[in-house]
């Protein structure tokens, strides 16, 4: 067996080595979701080509797939919350700029929201897998439901109690716009407000007539509507608080394996993917014309 590379976590920053969505949303992670950056360099890193050779960012191929479940989960739950993070802005700024509108910008927020709770079991299911596979205890307690392929995040333990309280925090604000809204009718902003988290209120002021019956039942829009800034900001902080829990508390629980063989699938080079240099990957993208 290689030797492995000498490996300091603390050598490698997110907005100096991630990738380029990574090294955008640096600054804001550090302050939204500090554990992002700490569960990067000690679980993530170590999967790269970068222990090995330092610019190549790219994930190895040739790695057990636990690890590299672990890695594509926490980049889906990371993806998902940048997209929340970003619709909102553009929710709340209610730019009026084509092709995308504010309807537009509440379909993908809450679109976002959802699928940061599917990342969210899909992560906490990957964290117990690697934990099991190296003689550690389940951190998380989640379920898959049936034929839907929806998670469930559940208390378990110190750890787990706080990332399933999050994880219902979120759900119980996403669900009950995104159900309506992206599946069944369009949501029309009135001056700077949408209807309350509330299944009534949704249904009141969702779809082509809601304003007409207001006006018909000459009821005020402050009725069934809160400030766009409201929904919006209650959405991005339970989204946040989600993502930071999973993240610090994975963190916790690998950096507890006491398995050596961790650390040595974490950083061992296979043979076959030792010519994998950063240009060789690039070009892959762009295959010259003839071999197609």
């Amino acid at each position: 067996m290689s030797a492995l590379p000498p490996f300091d976590p603390n050598a490698w920053r997110l907005a100096e080595h991630g990738d380029s969505r990574q090294r955008r949303w640096a600054a804001v992670l550090a302050q939204r979701c500090p554990a992002y950056e700490g569960f990067w360099q000690r679980h993530i890193v170590p999967l790269t080509f970068r222990p090995h050779q330092r610019d190549n960012y790219f994930l190895r191929p040739r790695q057990k797939q636990r690890l590299l479940r672990l890695a594509d989960t926490s980049y889906a739950l990371f993806l998902h919350l940048t997209g929340v993070l970003t619709w909102g802005e553009r929710l709340r700024s209610r730019t009026t700029a084509l092709p995308l509108r504010p309807t537009d910008a509440a379909y993908y927020l809450f679109s976002h929201a959802y699928s940061q709770l599917e990342a969210a079991g899909s992560f906490a299911d990957a964290v117990n897998r690697v934990g099991s596979e190296y003689g550690g205890t389940k951190v998380f307690s989640v379920n898959r439901k049936e034929g839907s392929g929806t998670w469930t995040l559940h208390r378990r333990g110190q750890r787990g109690r706080f990332a399933g309280l999050a994880w219902h925090e979120l759900a119980d604000r996403t669900r009950v716009y995104r159900h309506a809204l992206v599946h069944d009718r369009p949501l029309f902003l009135q001056s700077d407000r949408m209807p309350r988290p509330d299944a009534d209120a949704i249904r009141e002021m969702s779809g082509l007539t809601a304003i007409a019956r207001l006006a018909l039942r000459e009821r005020s829009l402050l009725d069934a509507c809160v400030p766009v800034e409201d929904v919006v900001t209650g959405i991005e902080e339970r989204a946040c608080r989600l993502a930071d829990v999973l993240w610090q508390s994975a963190t916790e629980a690998l950096d507890q394996l006491g398995s050596d063989r961790y650390r040595e699938d974490q950083l061992r080079l296979r043979p076959e993917e030792s010519g994998l240099t950063l240009a060789r990957i690039l070009a892959a993208r762009n295959p010259p014309e003839g071999n197609r």
